[in-house]
C-alpha cells in the first residue's frame, strides 16, 4: 500500500553515480485503466520515454529421474519501453513505420537522423538516442542522463 502514496522518487545509482527518476503509474492510464507500479523516466520532454521493469519468476526445470535441467529457480528481468501521450502510457512500437508516426511533422527529419546514425529501432540504446534527439528540438529540454543505463 505504500506505493499508492508515492508520486515519484529519485534514486542515485551507486554504479553510475547518476540520479534515476521514477514515477508512479497510478497517475497514468493503460487503455483507460490506472496502472500499478513504477516507470523509470529515461527521456523527459515533449514525448517522454519511460521504461518499466518486470521481474518474472521462472521455476526450476530439473528432472530428478533423468538428472537434466536447471536445479535453480530464476528471476528474469524484462524491460518494456513506453512513451507518454498525455496521461496515456503506450508501448513504443517495434515497427519502424509506426514509430515514425509518433514524431508527427518531424517524422522525415527523425528518419534521416536514424538512418545517418544507423540506429536499429528495436534496440533500447537506439530508442534512448532517438527520443533524446527528438525532445532536444524543443525549447527547455534538459537531458536526465547522458546514456541508457542497465540495458539488459
Amino acid at each position: 500500500m505504500m506505493g499508492l502514496r508515492i508520486q515519484n522518487l529519485v534514486w542515485v545509482d551507486s554504479a553510475y553515480k547518476v540520479p534515476r527518476y521514477f514515477v508512479n503509474g497510478m497517475d497514468f492510464l493503460d487503455e483507460g485503466v490506472p496502472i500499478s507500479g513504477f516507470f523509470e523516466v529515461l527521456v523527459d520532454g515533449q514525448l517522454p520515454l519511460m521504461r518499466r521493469t518486470d521481474a518474472i519468476f521462472k521455476e526450476s526445470n530439473y528432472n530428478t529421474a533423468l538428472m537434466v535441467g536447471n536445479r535453480n529457480h530464476k528471476i528474469i528481468k524484462r524491460n518494456t519501453y513506453f512513451f507518454l501521450d498525455g496521461k496515456n502510457v503506450i508501448e513504443v512500437p517495434s515497427n519502424r513505420k509506426k514509430l515514425m508516426l509518433l514524431f508527427g511533422d518531424k517524422a522525415e527529419e527523425m528518419e534521416k537522423f536514424i538512418n545517418n546514425n544507423s540506429l536499429p529501432t528495436r534496440d533500447p540504446g537506439s530508442l534512448f538516442q532517438i527520443f533524446t534527439y527528438f525532445n532536444s528540438q524543443f525549447e527547455g529540454f534538459q537531458p536526465i542522463i547522458s546514456q541508457l543505463l542497465d540495458e539488459n
